[in-house]
């Protein structure tokens, strides 16, 4: 009996094992009874350099997505670019020093941007971190949490950005917070986008200045769905 039961727990820890290694999502959030949605615990990726994970799936559908927004304009169709794992974290595809990078510990997402180490003016070299919650349903969303920035390298503050996406066109810009170097957290107030099934809210940091880097933490993160709302978008 006792070599049964250690044979089945040897079986069952490998199978854990292999699922884990494939970074399939344990817990990807579903919707919780309060209408709010939360990042799973186990968001990790599988393959060092490659995006399998990313988007990460709940219900069967993606519902979380990380991206690197890269060029001139972050907010164009040709500036999503998918993160790929990095080991520790999700890496945008260019990333320099490590930025830009995403990651999440205990509903806190950290997203790690740098402006561009080039001459002034050349924005080819910023690095932008972002994540995009993918509505499972039409109604309107809310983003809920505290910002700070931690700026590292440099003065200047940081941008965080609320855009409406629809995949395969541009970023449409919703509302943004300035968040000031060494500043206390700002409570994100009012931060609404109405959205279709498979359209996308997307929150990025975005590092102006040139030769300035920064964490952006948002701590108590979550997408609350408005129970009242049509999901008619514009």
């Amino acid at each position: 009996m006792i070599s049964i039961i250690h044979g089945n727990y040897r079986t069952l820890l490998t199978m854990a094992l292999l699922i884990a290694a494939c970074g399939f999502p344990f817990n990807a959030s579903a919707q919780a009874a309060d209408g709010s949605y939360s990042l799973p615990r186990d968001w990790h990726g599988s393959v060092k350099g490659e995006t399998d994970g990313n988007p990460i799936l709940a219900e069967g559908s993606p519902r979380w997505a990380f991206y690197q927004l890269e060029g001139k304009d972050p907010s164009s169709a040709e500036a999503v670019k998918p993160m790929v794992w990095g080991g520790g974290n999700w890496v945008g595809p260019r990333e320099f020093g490590g930025q830009p990078a995403v990651s999440v510990r205990r509903k806190t997402v950290t997203l790690a941007s740098r402006g561009s180490w080039g001459s002034p003016g050349n924005q080819k070299g910023v690095k932008t971190a972002a994540l995009a919650f993918i509505a499972p349903e039409p109604g309107t969303y809310t983003l809920e949490g505290k910002a700070q920035a931690e700026v590292w390298q440099g003065k200047a503050g940081v941008e965080l950005v609320l855009y409406r996406h629809v995949p395969d066109e541009s970023l449409t810009y919703v509302d943004s917070l300035d968040l000031e170097k060494g500043a206390e957290p700002v409570e994100i107030a009012g931060w609404s986008v109405t959205l279709k099934k498979g359209e996308q809210l997307v929150i990025a940091a975005i590092v102006a200045r040139n030769h300035t880097a920064a964490n952006v933490r948002v701590r108590g993160f979550q997408i609350v769905q408005d129970a009242n709302a049509d999901g008619e978008a514009d």
